[in-house]
């Protein structure tokens, strides 16, 4: 785990750790204002139109089981979080709840199969053009982009303050037909197929400090990517 001095980072509020304990849990949605939009072989992904320019996305499912959830604050310079299933239900936490305190405007879709490369996102319909979409569901600090990667899309992710990764596959990866750039954030876990999986909450404030910074510069801009 890199480590990250815990300091004053400009979007940071308090991770509500019970929010996430009952995010990491659930496994029904419409109490969030999602529709579960089912799929061939009774398959499903839950979707959020929030009226955003902007496409969100996380999967449901994990490799592991939910059997815990701690925290340990009893380090000054952070705060470790426990979960088996923190891939990626953290990063369905951080859209469905977390970011929701920065005035940030995106449509949620959260998938299921992702963990088996079949990601129900590949069965996601819309009719709207989004500017761009992004995902939290990436071990570390960094940030990659599969097929979407080009020079300018690149400058525009390092001039928020990412670092570019290299990965093989997330949600994202069946979301090129949608016709606009996606990249996939990390999100401060480590060990994240085990039942020994932890996240960095300095890390997380970290990401989310870049994402957000990302965000405000270029909401309004649509990034394409041809197919």
């Amino acid at each position: 785990m890199k480590k990250i001095e815990k300091g004053n980072h400009p979007y940071k509020t308090k991770l509500d750790y019970k929010k996430m304990e009952v995010i990491f849990r659930e496994n029904n949605f419409s109490g969030y204002g999602f529709s579960k939009i089912k799929t061939s072989n009774d398959r499903f992904y839950w979707f959020k139109d929030n009226g955003g320019d902007i496409l969100a996305v996380a999967h449901l499912d994990s490799v592991q089981k939910p059997t815990h959830f701690n925290v340990d604050d009893s380090k000054n310079s952070d705060t470790i979080i426990f979960s088996p299933v923190l891939d990626d239900r953290l990063g369905v936490y951080l859209i469905v709840e977390y970011l929701q305190n920065f005035n940030l405007k995106y449509d949620i879709l959260l998938t299921t199969d992702e963990e088996r490369r079949e990601s129900t996102a590949m069965f996601f319909e819309n009719n709207k053009q989004y500017n761009w979409g992004f995902e939290f569901d990436r071990k570390g600090d960094d940030v990659v982009n599969y097929q979407y990667s080009d020079t300018v899309f690149n400058n525009l992710l390092k001039g928020a303050g990412f670092i570019i990764g290299n990965g093989s596959y997330s949600d994202i990866s069946e979301l090129e037909r949608l016709g606009c750039k996606f990249f996939n954030i990390g999100c401060g876990y480590y060990k994240y197929h085990s039942s020994d999986a932890y996240a960095s909450t300095n890390e997380i404030h970290a990401q989310v400090d870049r994402f957000v910074n990302f965000y405000k510069n270029n909401h309004n801009v649509f990034m394409p990517h041809p197919k």
